[in-house]
Formats: structure tokens, sequence, C-alpha cells
């Protein structure tokens, strides 16, 4: 979905987690619109230590914890001592927020209840110039939603329970670790007078709302399909940016691939597109747009290309410390001898193209 349309998307939890004016956002409709369409249970508290009160708490929390908003907007997170760690049972939902960060556990109801909820636990905080901490967001992911035989099925897939946990806190942390990233920059860059587009900022949250969407499927496996994923985020693209002159032509083939790897690659080719949309084709009524995703001998292809004016003399991309040159390197982190070019010719187009191994390295823990 795009901001265009009213209906926001899950990347721009990216522009508040790390926005130093999050007391702002907070109070602006639109924001709260933005993150009670998020696929996390997500509820945020200003202060610090004991003085710690949450301020908002989104539909998917009040839904997962059936709670209203309401309910617990003004309250310290020992609203939650409820629930209790499943390796600790000393320790509480509520402290565990309050006090860590990260992945902090995994949590189910202390006694008897109607419904069976099962929490994994993420914090994370915002600190102002000075180091003083200003608020904590905490993220709650229903892992217990499903019947025991369909988790034992799931379970078996992963191979044993213990692997299948870090996988799905693996997937949540490097999720909410680029998302914040991303935010950051664009709150930087606001800092420094630039405007932060927020119809840009929908359009990275679509590419991310499409992974979780693949991940939370019923026959969801370990490794996504780069090719359907990478032409579902071009058509969430188009349809958010692109004028109805200017066409996209996919090629894309079966490319199983880790979700490590799968999220920034889906990522920069959003950057990619939106930044043809953008500059590409200024002065003309339409163009033409092509991605290409291929796997052959071990190694997979990703071009995104355009027909358009091409980019300027001495001009380079991605930039150095823009948000592309931050998702590049975030992919040759965890896939295997990334090679990126750009080629371009002043009035005839620009070709992007990106390859990688496919074998990946295990994921960490």
């Amino acid at each position: 979905m795009s901001a265009d349309d009213g209906t926001p998307s899950s990347q721009q939890v990216d522009q508040i987690l790390g926005s130093s004016k999050l007391a702002v956002a907070l109070e602006n409709d639109r924001y709260k619109h933005l993150l009670d369409h998020v696929p996390v249970a997500v509820a945020v508290s200003r202060g610090s230590g004991l003085e710690q009160r949450v301020v908002y708490a989104n539909k998917a929390f009040e839904t997962l914890m059936s709670l209203a908003a309401a309910d617990v907007e003004g309250q310290g997170w020992s609203f939650l001592d409820g629930f209790l760690n499943e390796d600790d049972q000393t320790q509480t939902l509520g402290t565990a927020i309050r006090d860590g960060e990260d992945f902090v556990g995994v949590f189910r109801p202390a006694g008897p209840v109607d419904r069976l909820v099962i929490v994994q636990a993420y914090a994370s905080v915002i600190e102002s110039d000075d180091g003083i901490e200003n608020f904590r967001i905490a993220a709650l992911v229903d892992v217990g939603g499903r019947e025991r035989a369909q988790i034992e099925q799931f379970e078996s897939q992963i191979r044993d329970r213990d692997m299948l946990m870090r996988e799905l806190q693996h997937r949540v942390k490097n999720n909410l670790q680029l998302i914040t990233a991303l935010v950051r920059m664009e709150a930087r860059s606001a800092a420094e007078g630039e405007t932060v587009a927020l119809a840009r900022l929908a359009s990275r949250i679509d590419a991310l709302t499409v992974l979780y969407r693949i991940l939370s499927a019923e026959n969801a496996l370990a490794d996504i399909d780069l090719g359907q994923y990478l032409s579902d985020v071009a058509t969430a693209v188009m349809q958010a940016n692109a004028t109805p002159d200017i066409e996209i032509e996919l090629d894309v083939g079966y490319c199983p691939m880790s979700i490590n790897v799968a999220m920034p690659a889906g990522l920069l080719v959003n950057e990619m597109l939106t930044n043809a949309l953008k500059y590409a084709f200024v002065g003309r009524s339409g163009g033409r747009l092509k991605l290409i995703c291929k796997l052959d001998g071990g190694r997979v292809t990703v071009i995104v290309s355009d027909d358009g004016v091409g980019l300027g003399e001495g001009q380079e991309w991605p930039s150095p410390r823009k948000l592309g040159a931050l998702i590049l390197q975030t992919l040759q982190e965890n896939a295997r001898n990334v090679a990126f070019k750009a080629e371009t010719i002043r009035g005839q187009g620009t070709w992007f193209t990106l390859a990688f191994d496919a074998v990946q390295p295990p994921a960490a823990n």
C-alpha cells in the first residue's frame, strides 16, 4: 500500500523508531494510522527506568493482548507481568521490556487462560543526543497462534524447536534492525534540512510488508523465492508511483534465497525502481523499466534498467552515506561475493547489475 492512498505500510515504522521527534510523531494521526497497520504488535513508552509510561499501543498490540490502548496508556510496563519467561520463571515480560534490549525472550501466561498467547518480545531504546533514554519501543510477535500439530509440523521443517526459535528471532531482529537504521538515516536527513519523503518511506515499508506476508504464510519455507519476491516488490512500486505511460517488463525465475539476503536485495531493488521513476523520465510522459532475476550456475543476477535520461555526469549510485549505500552494505554482509555495477548512457538509460552466490552462509544465532 502507498502513503498516497492513505494506507500506510511496514517501513514507516523506521521513520518513527529512529526519530528524535517521536513525541510529535505519536501525536500525529498520520503516524498513528501508519503504526496501526503494521503487522507486528508495537507499544511505546516515554521516560526511563521505573518512570517509563506507555504512550502508544497499535491495533496489533490491542488484538494480541486483548487490551484496549486506553487501558494501557499511562501505565508502566508492569501491566504485562502476567507473562513469564519460559526459560526463567522469575522474569516477567514487563520487567524484560523495561530493562532489556534486542530479543528479550519468549513469554507465556503465568496461569490458566482462555486463549493461549505465547510471544517473542523485543525491545529497542531511543536516546536523546546527550545519551538519556527518552523512549522505549516493544515489539511482540505471536508464536502461539498455531494449533499444536501445526507447530510440530513447522518445527519438523526446520529440524527442531530450538532452530525454529532461532530462525524466527533472527528474522524479526534483522527486520527491526534494518528498519531502525532506515529511520535514522531519514531522521538525519531531516535534521540536515532535507525533506523526508513519506511516499518514498511508504514504498520501502511496502517491500518489507511483502516479505512479512510471505513469511507468515501457512506453508512458509525457510527460503524465499527471490524472483517472485522482487516481482511483487516491483509491482507494488509501480502501483504506488508510476504514471500510466510508464511500463515495466518482468523477467524473473525461481531463485531460492535466505531471508537475510532476500530482505536487503528487495529493498535495494525498491530503491533502484523508485529512483528511476523519480529521475529517469524527467521531461517525458512515459518510459520503460525492466527487472531481471536469474539463477545460473550457482550465481544469482539481478538487473534493473530504464530507457531514461541516464545519470548525470560524475554522478554515482548509490551515493555514499545515503540509504542505497546502507542497504548494499547490508547485502554484502549477508551474501557471498556480491558484485554491483551501475552503467549509464546519457539520453539512453541506466543499467544496474547486482550479482551474488546462490549458496548462502548459515544464519547467525
